[in-house]
C-alpha cells in the first residue's frame, strides 16, 4: 500500500534578482513564441445534460460564434457576449448519446412509421425529455439502438466537424474538433471524464466516431482508441481528464482499472495520451486541499465536491483526498517513476470552464454558469450544488505557440507549455537550467538564454550529476484588467531516500495586502537541490484580493448574501511543471554558465 505523503510545507524568502516592472514598460521579449487564451472545455445542446437541463437552440456554431466575441441569446432570453474574445476553443459535447435528445425532438411525422416508440412518445407530448434516468429501460433501448445505428450519430458527429471546420481561422482564431468521454460509475457520480481533442480538421477527424462509455468504462480502451486513429489516419489527438476533486479518491490513483499496480507500458501509456491535466473549472479548484497540504495558507480555495458519492462537500479522508489533487497526483507520478522507471502523472496544468450553456463566461463581474438555472439572476447565490454559490468562475488555459492554428497551439499542448489560470489573463514564463547566470535579467534576449540551454514549464530536466545548482527564471505580469499580483511561489515536491514524498513552498515575491505590483522578474536558485531526489517545481501566482463574482451578484441584485458564501476570491495562475529525475551521469555532460 502507497503511504500517505508526508508534507512539508513553508515559505521561505529566498528570492535574487528580483526586477519589478510596470506593465506599461514591457515591451515584447525576442521570441518565437506568442501566447493565446482559450477554452477546451465547453459543451452545447448536443450534450445530453445540457439539453434536458434547458440549452435546446444554442449548438456548436453558437458556441465558436461567442468565443469570437459575438453576442449570443441565452436559454433564458438574456444576452450574452463574452467580455474578451478567445484565441481558441475546443467544443466537447458528451460522446454518450452525442445529440441524440435533438434527434428525438426532430418530430417528422410524415416518416411516423420510421420514429421509435419513445420517439412518437416525446413527439406526441406523452412523454417529456427531462424525465429520462439511466435506469430507465425504455431510454437504454433507445441510447443503445442509437450508438448501434451510427447514421444518427454520424450526422450529430459530422454538426461538430463542420462547426469547427466553419469557425477555424488560421492565424486569428482556432477551433478544434473534440468530444469528452464520460465513464459513469453505478451508484456514483465520480468524475473520470476525459476531453478528447483532435489536432486534425473534417479529413480525420470524420474516418472515426466520438467514443463513448457504451464502448468502455476503462481509460485503456480510450487510450487504445486513441492509438488506432493515429495509425490508421497518421493523425493525433490527446485527452485531458478533469475534476480529480469530484474523482471520489480514484483520478491519480496509481492502479489500472482492473486494480493492478501500474507497470512501465501502462505508466507510458497514460503520459503519452494525457499530456495535460485541466485543474481548475466552474466545478472547482483542483491544485491542493487543506487536508493535504495544511500550511499553505492558499490551499482552502475554491472546494466545491457536492458531487461525490456522498452528496456532502468534503466527505473523504485525506488518505482519499491524495488521489483526488493534482499537486498530490504530481507526488504519486514520482514514486510510480521510482519504481517503474516511467510516470504515469507527467501532466501540464490547464484551467477551462466546463459549461453547458455554449457560453465561456467566466469573469466575475460577468460569470454566466455552468447551466440555464445558474444564469445571471437574483436567485442563483441562494442555493449551492450545481446552480448557486458554490460554482467557481473558472477556468483559462494559457498556451505559449508559434501561431494560432491546430498545428502550432496542439504541438504546445502537447510539449505542456501551457499553464492554467482561474480567469484573469495573467502573462507567466517559467524557466529551469543549471546554474542559470545571475544577470541574464539584463539580457536583451533573456527568453532565448532560457530556452537554451535551459527548458521552458512542461519540461523534464536533464539529469546532470555535476551541475552545481538548479535555478528558475519567472516571469509574472498581471492582467491589465484584473488586479495587481501580491505572491508569487514556487512548489517543490520531492521524494526523499526513505520513500516519502515531501513538498515545500518558497515564497519567491510578497507585497503588502493591497499593494501588488504589475510585473516581476525572478531568478530564483533551489537552495537545497540534490542531483540524487527526484522532483517537481511549478509556479502559484496570486492576485490581490477581489470581489467574488456572488458578492457581485448580490450588489447588482439587491439580495442579502448568504453567510456561509465567500466574498472575496485570489485569482491565480498556475504554471505547468518541471521535473527532474535522477539517472546514470556517466553520459551527461555538466550545463553551466559562469557567473
Amino acid at each position: 500500500m502507497l503511504r500517505l505523503f508526508a508534507c512539508l510545507s513553508f515559505a521561505v524568502a529566498v528570492a535574487v534578482n528580483i526586477a519589478v516592472v510596470k506593465a506599461e514598460e514591457h515591451a515584447e521579449h525576442p521570441s518565437d513564441k506568442r501566447l493565446f487564451w482559450g477554452d477546451t472545455h465547453v459543451h452545447t445542446n448536443l450534450s445530453i445534460d445540457a439539453f434536458t437541463a434547458g440549452n435546446r437552440s444554442l449548438g456548436p456554431k453558437d458556441a465558436y460564434k461567442f468565443a469570437k466575441g459575438e453576442p449570443i441569446e441565452l436559454p433564458d432570453g438574456q444576452v450574452g457576449k463574452i467580455n474578451r474574445p478567445l484565441d481558441f476553443m475546443v467544443v466537447a459535447d458528451h460522446a454518450e448519446f452525442l445529440g441524440g435528445l435533438n434527434h428525438l425532438v426532430e418530430c417528422d411525422f410524415s416518416k411516423a412509421s420510421e420514429s421509435s416508440d419513445l420517439q412518437r412518445e416525446i413527439c406526441s407530448g406523452a412523454r417529456s425529455v427531462e424525465s429520462f434516468s439511466e435506469r430507465d429501460p425504455q431510454w437504454k433501448a433507445a441510447v443503445l439502438n442509437y450508438h448501434r445505428e451510427t447514421s444518427d450519430l454520424r450526422k450529430k458527429w459530422m454538426e461538430v466537424i463542420d462547426a469547427a471546420e466553419a469557425h477555424y481561422e488560421p492565424g486569428s482564431f482556432t477551433s478544434f474538433i473534440g468530444f469528452e468521454w464520460s465513464p459513469f460509475a453505478e451508484n456514483s457520480n465520480a468524475s473520470l471524464h476525459r476531453v478528447v481533442v483532435f489536432r486534425d480538421g473534417a479529413d480525420l477527424a470524420s474516418q472515426v466516431l466520438p467514443f463513448s462509455r457504451y464502448e468502455s468504462q476503462r481509460p485503456e480502451d480510450l487510450w487504445s482508441y486513441m492509438d488506432r486513429y493515429a495509425m490508421a489516419t497518421g493523425g493525433d489527438l490527446l485527452a485531458i481528464p478533469h475534476n480529480g476533486n469530484l474523482s471520489s479518491g480514484r483520478m491519480f490513483l496509481p492502479l489500472t482499472s482492473e486494480g493492478a499496480a501500474m507497470n512501465a507500458a501502462h505508466a507510458a501509456q497514460r503520459r503519452r495520451w494525457e499530456p495535460l491535466y485541466e485543474i481548475t473549472q466552474i466545478k472547482g479548484d483542483g491544485e491542493t486541499h487543506p487536508l493535504l497540504s495544511p500550511t499553505d495558507e492558499f490551499a482552502d480555495f475554491e472546494r466545491w465536491s457536492w458531487a461525490t458519492d456522498t452528496a456532502k462537500p468534503d466527505a473523504t479522508t485525506a488518505f482519499t483526498k491524495q488521489y483526488e489533487y493534482a499537486r498530490s497526483g504530481l507526488h504519486h507520478g514520482l514514486h510510480v517513476h521510482h519504481g517503474v522507471g516511467e510516470n504515469p502523472f507527467e501532466m501540464g496544468f490547464v484551467g477551462s470552464t466546463d459549461t453547458h450553456l455554449s457560453a465561456s463566461g467566466i469573469a466575475e463581474d460577468a460569470f454566466l454558469g455552468k447551466l440555464p438555472a445558474s444564469l445571471p439572476g437574483p436567485d442563483r447565490i441562494k442555493q449551492s450544488g450545481w446552480h448557486g454559490w458554490s460554482l467557481s468562475a473558472s477556468g483559462l488555459a494559457a498556451v505559449w505557440a508559434e501561431d494560432n492554428t491546430r498545428e502550432a497551439i496542439f504541438a504546445a499542448m502537447k510539449r505542456r507549455e501551457v499553464y492554467a489560470t482561474t480567469g484573469p489573463r495573467i502573462h507567466l514564463r517559467f524557466f529551469g537550467r543549471y546554474d542559470l547566470k545571475a544577470n541574464v535579467l539584463e539580457e536583451d534576449d533573456w527568453t532565448q538564454i532560457a530556452y537554451k540551454p535551459g527548458v521552458p514549464m512542461g519540461s523534464v530536466l536533464p539529469a546532470n550529476c555535476d551541475a552545481g545548482g538548479l535555478r528558475f527564471f519567472i516571469e509574472a505580469a498581471r492582467d491589465d484588467e484584473s488586479a495587481p499580483i501580491e505572491v508569487v511561489e514556487v512548489i517543490k515536491g520531492w521524494r526523499s531516500a526513505d520513500g516519502e514524498t515531501k513538498e515545500m513552498i518558497f515564497k519567491v515575491a510578497q507585497t503588502d495586502p493591497g499593494n501588488g505590483e504589475d510585473r516581476f522578474l525572478l531568478q530564483w536558485k533551489d537552495p537545497d537541490f540534490s542531483p540524487d531526489v527526484p522532483a517537481f517545481y511549478y509556479v502559484r501566482v496570486l492576485e490581490a484580493e477581489t470581489p467574488r463574482w456572488s458578492t457581485l451578484d448580490a450588489q447588482r441584485y439587491g439580495v442579502k448574501l448568504p453567510d456561509t458564501v465567500p466574498r472575496s476570491i485570489r485569482e491565480r495562475a498556475y504554471s505547468s511543471p518541471i521535473w527532474y529525475y535522477p539517472s546514470s551521469c556517466a553520459q551527461t555532460p555538466a550545463q553551466t554558465v559562469e557567473e
